[in-house]
């Protein structure tokens, strides 16, 4: 469904190197975090309480990791990629043959609790 008002063009959007209210923040955040002590700060407030390395691996850590991204991949100019029935019988067999060594695997584990 489209956004706005269908009757008004779009505005020229976000000017080229200007910051969006994310980045602005957490330039903000560092800037605080770096005057007030930086690392021995952190440091000494992690090893204070552990409802606070809780909240902080809790809260920051999943900011820090990588995002999923979508990738588009498509065969010769832009067509569809094309697998011989060969190629598909290889790949699946690779699939079944690890998945078969990963249920041996925890079959194993299992045993082993025992």
């Amino acid at each position: 469904m489209p956004r706005g008002n269908p009757n008004i063009p779009p505005g020229p959007g976000r000017p080229k190197g200007a910051k969006n209210k994310c980045t602005i923040a957490k330039d903000e955040y560092f800037t605080v975090y770096f005057q007030m002590g930086g690392k021995k700060l952190l440091k000494k407030e992690l090893n204070e309480s552990k409802r606070s390395r809780s909240k902080f691996l809790l809260d920051t850590l999943p900011a820090l990791m990588p995002k999923k991204t979508a990738v588009e991949v498509s065969g010769v100019e832009g067509g569809a990629i094309e697998f011989t029935n060969t190629e598909i019988a290889v790949k699946i067999a690779y699939i079944l043959d690890k998945a078969i060594k990963k249920m041996k695997e925890a079959e194993q584990e299992k045993i082993e609790e025992k």
